[in-house]
């Protein structure tokens, strides 16, 4: 689901929560996972933005327009839990990644239109869907794209 305007997230993810909840998707798919990020990314001070939301389905379930079935490859990704609302914990996210001495930050920093590669992973969706468990209640996963370090090699390692 992707959409471009006032409050991008609450229409991206309604569509994506209707549609899981029309074809009981909980049942069918009750290991269902959701994902989400800008698109594009906010270029200045207005904040303005667009959202697109993902959830994990079937191979072979019809998607109708305007939802758009797409395949992700995945990766390795660093993860950082949060509280609905706490985006601002993304700045000391991407600090850790950058003083990190194992890994580091594997996304593409140019691609500012798709957040750089940078997700939200929304925990229990399930939950979400089957029993509309509500947005006070909501954590996240901030999902950064990682890969180790090629100088990492020769070198004692420590966390970071």
């Amino acid at each position: 689901s992707h959409y471009i305007g006032d409050d991008p997230e609450l229409h991206a993810n309604a569509l994506i929560d209707n549609f899981v909840k029309e074809r009981a998707l909980e049942k069918v798919k009750p290991d269902l996972r959701c994902f989400g990020f800008n698109h594009p990314n906010p270029v200045d001070e207005t904040g303005y933005h667009g959202y697109e939301a993902w959830v994990t389905i079937p191979a072979d379930l019809e998607i109708p327009a305007p939802l758009e079935k797409k395949q992700f490859n995945g990766g390795l990704y660093a993860a950082h839990m949060i509280s609905f609302g706490n985006f601002n914990e993304w700045d000391a996210f991407l600090e850790w990644i950058m003083k990190n001495k194992k890994y580091e930050f594997a996304g593409d920093l140019q691609d500012q239109e798709h957040m750089c590669g940078l997700m939200e992973e929304h925990l229990n969706f399930y939950n979400h869907i089957a029993h509309d468990v509500d947005l006070d209640h909501l954590q996240l996963d901030l999902l950064m794209p990682i890969r180790e370090r090629k100088d990492n090699q020769n070198r004692d390692v420590g966390g970071g």
